[in-house]
C-alpha cells in the first residue's frame, strides 16, 4: 500500500500532465497493485454475496482521469485509487463493497452510494414495510460503533409518498445508505489491511442484501 500511498501523494503534489506522462511507469504499476488487491476482494466477497457474480478487476476500478466538463477545479487527475465491488461492477447502480486510497482520506464503505431514483424509492418503501429489520442492521452494536453514515446526505423534509407521522420517518430521509469507516496511514500500512477491508466487507454484507432485496423488486 506505501508504494501506491507514495504515487498519490506525489501526484497531488504535481497534478499536471507532464508530471504524469514522466512518472506514468509508476501510475501503472499503482494500478497492478489495485487491479490484484481488486481481484482478492471480489474472490472474498463472493464467498458471502453471490449477487456480485463474477466480476474481473477491470468492471470494479475507476479511471484516474478527471471529468472536467463541468467542473471549475480543472486538474486533470484524481487523487486516489479503488474499486466498487458490486453486480454488474462500478456502474451497475447496485448496493457494493468500496474501498478508497488517498492521502489523508482512505476509507471503506458498503450499501449504495446516491442511487437512481427508482431505486432511492424502492429502498424507503423497503425501509417502510420492513422497518424493524433494518433498524436491527444499524442499530446493532458493533456496526454502530464502527461505521458512520453521511448525514449531509439527507432531505430536510419528508419524502413524498409516505405519511409525515411514520414513526422513523427519518429513516426515509437519507438520499445514500453508504455507512464508512476512515482508514488511518497505520492501518493502511499495517499488514493486515486486507484482513481489515475484507472483515469490514463481511459487516456490510446484512445491509447490502437488505438494499439488494428491495432494488430487486423493480428490476
Amino acid at each position: 500500500m506505501k508504494e501506491i500511498y507514495h504515487f498519490l501523494q506525489q501526484l497531488e503534489a504535481n497534478n499536471n500532465k507532464d508530471w504524469f506522462d514522466k512518472n506514468r511507469d509508476e501510475f501503472k504499476k499503482a494500478q497492478q497493485k489495485i487491479s490484484h488487491l481488486t481481484e482478492l476482494l471480489i474472490n472474498e466477497v463472493r464467498s458471502f454475496d453471490k449477487e456480485i457474480g463474477f466480476l474481473q478487476p477491470k468492471d470494479c476500478m475507476y479511471r484516474i482521469y478527471r471529468d472536467l466538463r463541468f467542473s471549475a477545479d480543472k486538474t486533470p487527475y484524481k487523487t486516489n485509487m479503488g474499486a466498487y465491488i458490486a453486480k454488474n461492477g462500478k456502474c451497475g447502480g447496485y448496493p457494493g463493497y468500496y474501498f478508497h486510497i488517498q492521502p489523508n482520506g482512505s476509507f471503506v464503505s458498503g450499501g449504495l452510494y446516491m442511487p437512481n431514483p427508482a431505486f432511492l424509492k424502492a429502498i424507503r418503501n423497503e425501509i417502510y414495510y420492513h422497518s424493524d429489520e433494518f433498524i436491527d442492521i444499524i442499530e446493532e452494536p458493533e456496526f454502530k460503533s464502527r461505521f458512520s453514515f453521511f448525514d449531509e446526505d439527507k432531505l430536510k423534509t419528508n419524502p413524498k409518498g409516505f405519511p409525515a407521522d411514520f414513526e422513523h420517518i427519518e429513516l426515509l430521509r437519507f438520499k445514500s445508505i453508504a455507512p464508512s469507516v476512515n482508514v488511518s496511514e497505520e492501518q493502511l500500512f499495517s499488514n493486515d489491511i486486507i484482513d481489515f477491508i475484507i472483515e469490514n466487507f463481511r459487516k456490510f454484507y446484512p445491509l447490502n442484501a437488505f438494499l439488494y432485496e428491495a432494488v430487486s423488486k423493480i428490476e
